[in-house]
């Protein structure tokens, strides 16, 4: 819910209160702008000016997203034939660059109503060989199961998706389901992680440890060319993360807890859009 939609809310019945309409201030008018990651050339349709609304910053390809395709491009061998969800998709790069790689299938999942939209056109307009598009809310039990329903995904990827310390452990519950459920002994989630803000970093880190996933890092160096392309500069440090569930975390999905789970979250778990 963005701040507009909270100020609206807290305005209540009162008549001398402003109200103003959200979409009024809404931009759906993207661009398809392609990107170079290697050998692969990906074209995505996304806002060309950053979005202001945190919740919006989906539709922006941000320097991170493209360290991340950049990885996936250079993986090629491990995800073609794989299936990959992309959590917090926002325009999608990663997710369509396993795409192009060969992978045998691809979730390009959001929160927000709008980013949904945005992949949905991006699909139809794009025509990617295997990649398709739901919503899904971190920490929410419904939304993991309707998007795990029948399938098992072997990477979840996400880039920039640790940046509010209250969808940590929301975010961290779904993936650890998602990886649960996977049938690959090499399941993985892979990061595309830019620390704003120390307290949010070590959170996400200490609560990856509680949670029975092991740390590996991944230097750019490894994968990008030299000297790295001018859209993956950035004036905070990009980092490649990858994390994965020891073997005794990698219990049954429904035995992991859900924030959704707790009748106290009822009404504030549908906040988790990303």
């Amino acid at each position: 819910m963005s701040a507009l939609q909270h100020a609206n809310d807290d305005a209540g019945d009162d008549d001398d209160a402003c109200y103003f309409e959200s979409s009024l201030f809404l931009n759906e008018d993207y661009e398809t702008v392609a990107f170079d990651v290697g050998d692969v050339t990906q074209r995505v349709l996304c806002l060309t000016s950053a979005s202001t609304d945190h919740d919006l910053t989906g539709q922006v390809v941000w320097p991170v997203s493209v360290l991340l395709a950049w990885f996936v491009a250079a993986h090629r061998r491990r995800f073609a034939g794989a299936r990959v969800l992309e959590v917090g998709a926002g325009c999608g790069l990663p997710g369509l660059v396993a795409d192009a790689v060969g992978a045998d299938r691809v979730a390009l999942t959001d929160g927000s109503d709008v980013v949904v939209r945005l992949l949905e056109r991006a699909v139809e307009a794009l025509r990617p060989r295997s990649a398709s598009v739901a919503r899904l809310l971190w920490g929410d039990r419904p939304s993991f199961e309707a998007v795990a329903a029948g399938a098992s995904f072997d990477y979840v990827v996400g880039a920039d998706v640790v940046c509010w310390p209250k969808l940590v452990a929301p975010l961290l519950q779904t993936v650890a389901a998602l990886l649960a459920a996977s049938t690959c002994d090499e399941a993985a989630f892979f990061v595309g992680f830019v620390a704003r803000a120390n307290s949010t970093k070590d959170l996400f880190f200490r609560e990856a440890a509680a949670r029975g996933f092991s740390v590996e890092e991944h230097d750019p160096a490894s994968f990008l060319p030299d000297p790295a392309p001018a859209n993956v500069h950035s004036a905070l440090e990009l980092r490649l993360i990858e994390l994965r569930l020891a073997p005794t975390a990698r219990r049954r999905a429904a035995d992991i807890d859900f924030q959704s789970d707790d009748p106290a979250y009822a009404a504030s778990y549908g906040d988790n859009a990303c």
